[in-house]
């Protein structure tokens, strides 16, 4: 077992590396890209995909305030806490895992929000592979 100051540790937990030549701004511990289109392809297509989505749906999304782009951009598991949706793993849309620790994930349709996140999550499964799901 290894001990949480362990090299490999640090490496799977520290989060995706921000790659050179990005310009980063830290805040106490807290980073965030300057501009959208210095965002990772992921990222990119998130942000695309929410921008989509808003409009469908009749929300201005320069109005909504960050914790609301949150809920929608978001999920929670119970092992890996808040990640974002582009990491869920929808391959069988009754059992919808987390992308990162394999635990299931409940991915509710109620809400407002709720229904966002999950037709989001759907368009970005979608977009990423291109594979129909098994029910």
């Amino acid at each position: 077992m290894s001990s949480l100051s362990s090299p490999a540790y640090r490496l799977e937990h520290a989060g995706s590396p921000v790659p050179s030549g990005y310009d980063v701004k830290a805040s106490s511990n807290n980073c965030y890209y300057n501009n959208i289109q210095q965002l990772a392809p992921m990222e990119r297509l998130l942000e695309q995909k929410v921008n989509d989505l808003c409009r469908s749906e009749g929300i201005n999304t320069v109005e909504m305030s960050t914790i609301q782009k949150l809920f929608i951009t978001h999920y929670r598991c119970c092992t890996c806490k808040l990640l974002p949706l582009y990491r869920l793993d929808l391959s069988h849309l009754k059992k919808v895992r987390c992308g990162r620790c394999g635990q299931l994930v409940s991915l509710t349709n109620s809400g407002k929000y709720g229904r966002m996140r999950k037709k989001l999550a759907l368009m970005l499964w979608r977009a990423r592979c291109g594979q129909e799901f098994v029910q």
